[in-house]
């Protein structure tokens, strides 16, 4: 799944969570759901999270059928 792709690699580079939402506007609470498997990821969150880590739209889903 995208999402266990995303939470990993975040976890990986140790980057916070509060950071993230920081620079996309995501509320705290929204993120900490998305990270803790509680929901799924919306189009728009998805598109601000790879913005702020750097990354293409479809890094996550390579790195998910890699995995």
């Amino acid at each position: 799944m995208i999402r266990d792709a995303l939470i990993d690699y975040v976890s990986n580079i140790g980057i916070k969570q509060i950071v993230i939402c920081d620079k996309t506007g995501i509320p705290q609470t929204s993120m900490s759901a998305i990270m803790n498997r509680k929901r799924q990821i919306e189009v728009d969150e998805y598109a601000k999270i790879c913005d702020a880590l750097g990354v293409s739209l479809d890094f996550f889903y390579q790195k998910n059928k890699e995995a």
